[in-house]
């Protein structure tokens, strides 16, 4: 059975080269653009993997992570960010807010051989 992978990007780009990838490793991915989908599209497509960005219009990463890790801290979640170290701090203070124990960070931009990396690692991480 695929793992699941939604991707959470503003950036239609993004996320379609993010897709590319992680099919090519054979996830079932779903891409989103619309941050306040977010919580919808993770109660439907119940992905095994988050790929997040923290920075997007309308409503901002930091507040879908907040949501999605409230749903389940058991979720890999994979932040990517753009916006320095100060973005990441944030995003780490959330994690450590839900205690969540399966959440990296990815800064932005990353090569491809990072993302693919990155994916293989939660891959192997047991489900509990």
């Amino acid at each position: 059975m695929a793992r699941r992978l939604l991707v959470i990007d503003d950036e239609e780009w993004i996320t379609e080269a993010i897709k590319r990838v992680a099919d090519s490793l054979q996830f079932e991915t779903r891409t989103i653009t619309d941050p306040r989908r977010a919580a919808d599209a993770f109660f439907e497509f119940e992905p095994d993997v988050v790929l997040l960005d923290l920075h997007m219009p309308e409503r901002d990463g930091l507040y879908v992570l907040n949501d999605l890790l409230t749903a389940s801290n058991t979720t890999n979640v994979i932040i990517i960010s753009g916006g320095g170290e100060d973005a990441l701090k944030l995003g780490d203070a959330v994690v450590k807010l839900h205690d969540a124990k399966r959440v990296t960070f990815l800064p932005k931009p990353f090569k491809r051989a990072e993302l693919i990396k990155r994916l293989t690692e939660v891959c192997v991480v047991d489900r509990p």
